[in-house]
């Protein structure tokens, strides 16, 4: 028994082997392949595969890199604020202080699970993502406004549930347009960002404080004025551009989003295969 099942999986190995130039019609990925593919060579869809990544790489991940950056500058900009005098004006301790920093993580850690579950049922993830920008750049430059310490807390843990869509939502979004073999090299590309972020933010947050006394306004409060409003600014705009899944998006032809689709439903069947046949034991 174990000898004809061995048998068989080695014919259906020999059945994905395509001939040069032309895609095996025995194959399962042949049989999943769009209409629209099937007269193509494997060159061609090599080729067409190529054209459509490098697309991706310009639109789709470049907005999410931009949006992690103002992430990733909201969530930081309370320790430059503390330069201008935020801890005088609302009468805290250092402690206070430190305590005010890390009760953002409060409502960002436990708010993840559910965001990711959310975002799995909504039928446009990048509106969703972009609205959850658009509502943290609000809270942040809302803190302008708090006058104490006990409301600066109840802004800072908002504040963290709010930003607790994007991180686990982006990597979601970019796994419904890249393979698992590529989505590594964008993943770190969001770290990239993040360093982005981290050496530049404080730049513009030195800028943004020399407006201190500018209309009466302190410079920490312009920093949360200026930064949160250009976070909805942005995420606005990201909303209107931002594509959604490749089924429908519309900066792809029909025929890349044909590939877009077969690419990512062709590895989810070969792993699911991958899974049935492991289940079976090894010949």
């Amino acid at each position: 028994m174990d000898t004809d099942k061995c048998t068989s999986l080695a014919h259906a190995e020999d059945n994905i082997l395509s001939q040069e130039g032309k895609v095996d019609v025995t194959s399962v990925e042949y049989q999943r392949m769009p209409e629209s593919l099937r007269n193509l060579s494997d060159s061609e869809i090599k080729r067409l595969n190529r054209q459509l990544v490098r697309k991706m790489d310009f639109y789709v991940l470049p907005t999410i890199g931009i949006l992690y950056i103002l992430n990733y500058i909201d969530r930081q900009n309370l320790a430059a604020a503390k330069l201008q005098g935020i801890m005088e004006d609302l009468h805290m301790t250092t402690e206070q202080f430190a305590t005010a920093v890390s009760i953002l993580f409060v409502g960002y850690l436990p708010f993840q699970i559910p965001s990711n579950l959310i975002i799995t049922k909504v039928s446009r993830p990048g509106m969703y993502i972009c609205f959850a920008v658009t509502i943290w750049g609000c809270i942040s430059a809302a803190t302008a406004a708090v006058n104490t310490y006990g409301q600066l807390l109840a802004v800072r843990a908002i504040l963290g549930i709010a930003e607790a869509v994007f991180f686990p939502g982006a990597i979601y979004y970019l796994s419904a347009w890249y393979t698992k073999t590529e989505l590594g090299k964008r993943i770190a590309g969001l770290y990239i960002a993040q360093q982005v972020g981290n050496a530049f933010g404080g730049l513009l947050a030195a800028a943004i404080l020399h407006l201190d006394g500018v209309y009466n306004i302190a410079g920490w409060k312009w920093l949360f004025i200026i930064e949160g409003s250009a976070t909805v600014v942005i995420g606005v705009i990201c909303a209107c551009i931002m594509p959604e899944f490749p089924h429908n998006s519309r900066i792809l032809s029909q025929l890349e989003r044909d590939i877009a689709v077969w690419r990512i439903e062709s590895e989810a069947g070969a792993a699911e295969g991958t899974e049935d046949g492991g289940a079976g034991g090894l010949c």
